[in-house]
């Protein structure tokens, strides 16, 4: 998704993310499994990602309507997240995930919440 396109038109650069962000947390150790990793984003966000959060701010307490609200925030993921190297648990590479909702299956809920929350960029405050 970055460069020309078939059509010459140039793209915008996705904005990459250093998978060292990743931190979980196991009997208070810190861990990085995707140290040495990345995930590129779109820049900005796609209609179906802000609609599906506000979706599940809509939903507040009503545990079924969160549910379905969080499935459609994960779905919205596969038009955000354009590539990325990250690997399993045995290091083996997992499939590319622009328009590939097969890609997220095998992430845990921590590593969906991460990616979520990196789809709209923190503030930059040089800005």
């Amino acid at each position: 998704m970055s460069g020309k396109t078939e059509k010459g038109k140039q793209q915008t650069p996705p904005r990459r993310v250093d998978g060292a962000t990743f931190v979980q947390v196991v009997d208070g150790v810190e861990y990085h499994p995707h140290e040495g990793e990345w995930v590129d984003f779109r820049r900005g966000f796609s209609w179906g990602y802000m609609m599906a959060q506000q979706e599940l701010v809509s939903a507040k307490d009503n545990t079924g309507k969160r549910i379905v609200a969080w499935t459609h925030v994960v779905e919205s993921l596969v038009d955000n997240v354009v590539a990325w190297s990250l690997t399993d648990d045995e290091g083996k590479a997992l499939p590319q995930p622009y328009h590939n909702p097969e890609a997220f299956r095998s992430l845990s809920n921590e590593e969906l919440l991460w990616l979520d929350s990196n789809v709209v960029p923190a503030p930059n405050p040089q800005s």
